[in-house]
């Protein structure tokens, strides 16, 4: 996102201290390391501190990152943004599992009191996970209601 992304800064919630090595080391050999800020620790518990400052957020981990959706919804700034989210979903239940994600990402932005209009811009179908099951990545924009 920092080399080829034209993100002016990331901040990165991460977990595994193995990452956050990669996570250092990929940013000091590619000079962006000064726009790179991480927040070690369980995101449940980073991510709050970054209300209302992101762009777009990626939920990458898997198999499901549906437990910190409200709090990536709280990250994205009052004008709106991306969540770029990655889940495994058998191959039969893709367009059901979008239309309920889409349902349960509304109600989040409700309760949050951010009056957003949802919009599905891609789902990718990254690959196989196992027999039937895809590893999928839905990028849902949330634009502010004037």
């Amino acid at each position: 996102m920092l080399v080829r992304g034209g993100a002016q800064l990331v901040h990165a919630c991460e977990l595994n201290q193995h990452s956050i090595s990669a996570l250092q080391w990929g940013a000091k050999a590619n000079n962006v390391a000064e726009r790179l800020i991480i927040h070690k620790g369980d995101n449940t518990l980073t991510m709050p501190k970054l209300e209302g400052i992101a762009d777009r957020c990626h939920l990458g981990l898997l198999p499901s990152s549906q437990s910190v959706w409200k709090l990536a919804i709280a990250c994205l700034k009052e004008k709106g943004g991306t969540l770029h989210i990655h889940m495994n979903v058998e191959e039969e239940k893709i367009e059901q599992w979008i239309d309920s994600t889409i349902s349960l990402l509304q109600q989040y932005s409700e309760q949050l009191k951010r009056n957003y209009n949802l919009e599905v811009k891609h789902l990718e179908k990254v690959k196989w996970f196992s027999p039937r099951v895809r590893h999928v990545v839905l990028d849902v924009e949330f634009t502010r209601c004037e």
